[in-house]
């Protein structure tokens, strides 16, 4: 036999209907606030995780940016570059000039320097791990040389792009004019062409 007035714990009977005590609805009323407040926390949680994604998108978009900014600075700087005409074998030092290793020289105050490193802005007095000096020598460009200027055996003189050896003494004349083949001088860089 059943009794259709039994109740549990928190609720009573009328008729065999259960309802709840006051205490019952407050309980129940918490959990149901509590099972809104775990949603709205997953719901937070995941509004989270989908901020952290965001962020670690834009991270990866940033560097991706810092990563084209930088190649970009590289061949602006190399387009720069390229507009400072190539240096001539034995012409005095320009800053802004780029010099390539084992392939440029240039004179400061008369002293020739071999190129070490590719670079520019390095001035070569100063600059031993980028300079070598070859040569302590005065070099004379022959277009600002007088006629009949004195040449002795291993002066150097500078003449279209190309530096020279004087093999001979002799004074400046139109017949002496270095070139390739004279018995007077002796090229000793390759003529660079400017692109």
């Amino acid at each position: 036999m059943t009794n259709s007035n039994y109740a549990p714990a928190g609720y009573f009977s009328v008729n065999g209907e259960l309802i709840p005590t006051e205490q019952q609805k407050l309980i129940l009323a918490a959990n149901e606030e509590t099972i809104a407040l775990r949603e709205e926390l997953d719901a937070t949680k995941k509004e989270l995780h989908a901020a952290e994604e965001e962020i670690n998108t834009l991270k990866t978009e940033t560097e991706t940016i810092r990563t084209e900014q930088k190649t970009l600075t590289e061949t602006l700087r190399e387009s720069i570059d390229s507009l400072s005409p190539a240096p001539e074998p034995g012409e005095p030092w320009r800053s802004n000039a780029n010099y390539i290793e084992g392939k440029d020289n240039c004179t400061v105050d008369g002293v020739l320097y071999d190129c070490l490193k590719t670079g520019r802005n390095h001035y070569p007095p100063d600059s031993p791990d980028w300079w070598a000096v070859r040569v302590e020598v005065k070099i004379i460009v022959w277009d600002d040389a007088d006629s009949g200027h004195p040449f002795v055996i291993d002066d150097i003189t500078s003449h279209n792009g190309i530096t020279w050896r004087c093999k001979k003494d002799h004074t400046k004349s139109q017949v002496r004019v270095p070139l390739d083949g004279s018995q007077w001088w002796e090229a000793q860089y390759e003529k660079r062409t400017t692109i």
